[in-house]
């Protein structure tokens, strides 16, 4: 579903990596607005990370200095997480990834 769309963009693995997840990450332009829309709509959606991993304080002992980290910063305030579950249907993932598709195409055109 997402592939129809240019103002969607889910995360993709390197190849050889099968992870293990609980959230599905896609890239959106108004992050906040998308967020808004869902929410409205009863989809769970998390604005992740609210900070890069290599900013947070907690993790400051273990890296020297301020790593520079530029695809990281420009991809993080652009991250959307929705939710993700093996008892989540085929057809339930392909409806709220429409739902994502009509949204973030909608708030495009406004913008225009």
């Amino acid at each position: 579903v997402f592939a129809e769309c240019d103002f969607v963009q889910p995360f993709t693995e390197p190849e050889g990596i099968d992870g293990v997840y609980n959230r599905f990450f896609i890239q959106v332009d108004n992050r906040q607005r998308v967020k808004e829309a869902l929410l409205q709509k009863e989809i769970d959606a998390v604005e992740f990370p609210a900070m890069s991993l290599h900013r947070q304080p907690a993790l400051s002992p273990f890296i020297a200095g301020k790593p520079a980290l530029p695809v990281m910063e420009a991809v993080a305030p652009r991250l959307l997480s929705l939710p993700m579950s093996p008892n989540i249907k085929n057809e339930h993932a392909e409806h709220i990834a429409g739902i994502v598709v009509e949204i973030a195409e909608s708030l495009h055109d406004r913008e225009k």
